[in-house]
């Protein structure tokens, strides 16, 4: 019972030593801070790509694509794999390098 307690004590706060000096930090904190790290990028790839034009190889119409659709990005170099809000269908979209008239 007694290494129970120590295992959850354990996971409810973390003991960081800078030298002599050492910081408790609760679990929350460390977590926030991970989360942070992990997400704070993919949302800006995710609205990169969002910005970018792409052309549907099956309706050759070109479009950009919302922000939520790029999150599963799947890609071959310049080409990824998205879903056309024209036909509907999921393929291999090429960026438009052509400027808007």
């Amino acid at each position: 019972m007694n290494g129970l307690i120590y295992s959850l004590y354990i996971a409810w706060e973390w003991e960081i030593h800078f030298g002599n000096k050492s910081i408790c930090l609760p679990w929350w904190t460390v977590a926030i801070t991970s989360a942070l790290i992990l997400i704070i990028p993919i949302i800006i790839i995710a609205r990169s790509y969002s910005k970018k034009k792409f052309v549907c190889p099956e309706c050759n119409k070109a479009f950009y694509p919302k922000a939520r659709g790029t999150l599963p990005l799947i890609h071959m170099n310049d080409d990824v794999y998205l879903k056309c809000p024209y036909c509907k269908k999921r393929s291999m979209c090429h960026p438009s390098y052509k400027q808007d008239q």
